[in-house]
């Protein structure tokens, strides 16, 4: 047995639990994020432009108390609930990083030798996953010292809304998140390139890593769908318990590229090299007719006309 075929032996046999991995990956992020967005913050308060402008109305040029202290307070009050969500979202970055890293070990023995992919979903899911729940807590913190010390003006408000608690927060937490988005995304599009995925789930992939790394798409998809989907569709193919048959290049172990919309379309010309499939008939082609030949049941339907 060739590396290959041991390599092929070995994605069959772990084929079962990277699928079940993925699929636990995509529901905890689902009920992480949907805890958060419609359970915690279903009661958030909103701030509209009458109460921002109120203390201007009122002829005071900087009011006592910024309308943005109810945030804070609100976050100060429900610290465990938003704690608890961060963390099974965490829990579901750190379960999506086995499916990347299989998936980009196949990718690798199909020709596409990328090694720095897989490292960026792997650095990026870990510090990804750590600092969700860092940077919850530090705020969580901060919204308890602004509630305890009783100041409301704007500055004590800015410092409790810092939640990334400066550089020393922002910039690993930003950095991990933009390396794990990177690493989904090439990792789902050189997996189609290969074979490996569909064109649909490839493209969903790289979808999903956009909308993961852009704060302004985020505020249109507050769960995200994309990612889950493509966790639970991945796991879905590998478990091989639905309609949806494995890609070729799954039992090849070879590079078997979906054909382009060009390729298909001159298969499908006269002279191409499309081929019929299989079991399907030729078409039968009737032979043409001479003007003077009759047809010899012509002569019989005169007859009975008369």
């Amino acid at each position: 047995m060739d590396d290959r075929e041991r390599q092929l032996a070995l994605e069959k046999e772990r084929r079962k639990k990277i699928a079940a991995c993925s699929i636990a990956a995509g529901l905890l992020v689902f009920i992480g994020s949907a805890y958060g967005d419609y359970v915690v913050f279903a009661h958030y308060p909103t701030i509209g432009l009458l109460q921002a402008l109120t203390p201007a109305l009122n002829g005071v040029a900087k009011g006592s108390a910024d309308p943005r202290s109810a945030h804070v307070i609100f976050t100060s009050h429900h610290v465990a609930g938003l704690i608890f969500a961060s963390a099974i979202v965490g829990v579901g970055s750190l379960a999506m990083i086995p499916p990347l890293r299989y998936l980009a070990d196949a990718i690798r023995l199909r020709g596409k030798a990328q090694t720095t992919w897989k490292l960026f979903a792997t650095i990026g899911g870990i510090v990804t996953a750590v600092f969700a729940v860092v940077v919850q807590v530090v705020a969580a913190s901060r919204a308890r010292d602004f509630v305890r010390v009783g100041d409301l003006g704007k500055h004590a408000v800015d410092h409790a809304l810092s939640t990334s608690g400066g550089i020393t927060l922002a910039l690993p937490a930003t950095l991990g998140q933009i390396m794990f988005a990177i690493g989904f995304g090439m990792i789902s599009y050189l997996a189609m390139g290969v074979g490996l995925l569909k064109r649909l789930l490839g493209v969903l992939g790289t979808i999903a890593a956009v909308l993961f790394v852009i704060p302004v798409l985020q505020e249109f998809e507050p769960l995200p769908v994309l990612q889950i989907v493509w966790l639970i569709s991945f796991g879905a193919l590998l478990s091989e318990r639905t309609s949806s048959a494995l890609p070729p290049a799954w039992e090849s172990g070879e590079a078997e590229p979906w054909l382009t919309q060009q390729q298909i379309r001159e298969g499908r010309e006269p002279g191409g090299s499309g081929r019929r499939e299989r079991g399907s008939a030729a078409a039968v082609v009737p032979a043409p007719r001479l003007p003077g030949n009759q047809s010899p049941n012509s002569s019989k339907k005169r007859k009975k006309r008369r």
